[in-house]
């Protein structure tokens, strides 16, 4: 674990460092990829921006409100550490959407083209709650195990879910580079899937099927149905929804 990095007289939140990394990633190279469109940058970098302030609020808000939570209650102020990617999701999507439709961008290549990179920063973020103890495995004797604390500080040998999302979200982002690139020059509009916003929804589908499967493994299961827990059935419905998404779309495309 590496909860600080030291650097002379100074520490550095090693958590803070890889989320601030995270948002840095998908900021600037959704903007890179962004540029391809045939807009001005100044409206493209400004749509960025938005989307990526709304990914960093959305994420701090249940931690936020667990600490106004807390004060209300008990009258002392405590900062809850909780970075929930999938509420800056929630909120920056639709930010993302109003802001495309206000300008009359393409919502879906612009989604297709900016959220790639979402994937790899999620990667980046992961290290971040390995280093901070935060967001780890129930133990097990699997070999797979490795020592590490949870929320309270318990060591034990555990899932090491960080590595185990940390790995899978490099993998749906090189999916998702390979899918764009693959059939080039044979699709229509010389991409390598059948329809804008195709791959941003391929990478909504994967994403939620990988954290519905890690949520059995992580300590912070709580299960409301069976070994279901509240996130299950949330990526679960997102799973389905996304699904059916994909398969209108593709009848449509292919004029089923």
């Amino acid at each position: 674990m590496l909860p600080f990095i030291p650097i002379g007289p100074f520490s550095i939140n090693t958590y803070a460092l890889m989320y601030a990394l995270m948002y840095w990633v998908i900021g600037f190279y959704g903007f890179a990829r962004a540029v391809r469109l045939p807009y001005p940058p100044q409206i493209l970098g400004r749509g960025m921006l938005l989307v990526v302030l709304g990914l960093f609020l959305g994420s701090i808000m249940p931690g936020l409100w667990l600490s106004l939570w807390g004060w209300l209650t008990t009258g002392i102020f405590s900062w809850h550490r909780s970075i929930r990617v999938i509420g800056g999701m929630v909120a920056a999507i639709p930010l993302a959407y109003f802001f495309l439709r206000h300008h009359g961008i393409p919502i879906g290549r612009a989604f297709d083209l900016g959220g790639l990179p979402i994937p790899l920063g999620l990667a980046i973020g992961r290290l971040g709650c390995l280093a901070a103890g935060c967001c780890g495995g129930v133990p097990t004797d699997s070999r797979l195990a490795m020592m590490l604390p949870d929320l309270s500080g318990v060591w034990a040998p555990r899932y090491p879910t960080q590595l185990i999302s940390f790995g899978t979200d490099l993998v749906i982002f090189f999916v998702l580079v390979g899918w764009e690139r693959f059939g080039k020059n044979k699709l229509e509009a010389n991409k390598g899937y059948p329809f804008d916003g195709f791959l941003f929804l391929l990478f909504l589908e994967l994403y939620f099927t990988k954290r519905f499967l890690v949520q059995f493994l992580r300590n912070d299961n709580l299960p409301l149905i069976g070994s279901l827990s509240g996130t299950h059935l949330f990526f679960l419905a997102g799973i389905g929804l996304v699904f059916l998404a994909l398969l209108v779309r593709l009848s449509r495309t292919r004029g089923i």
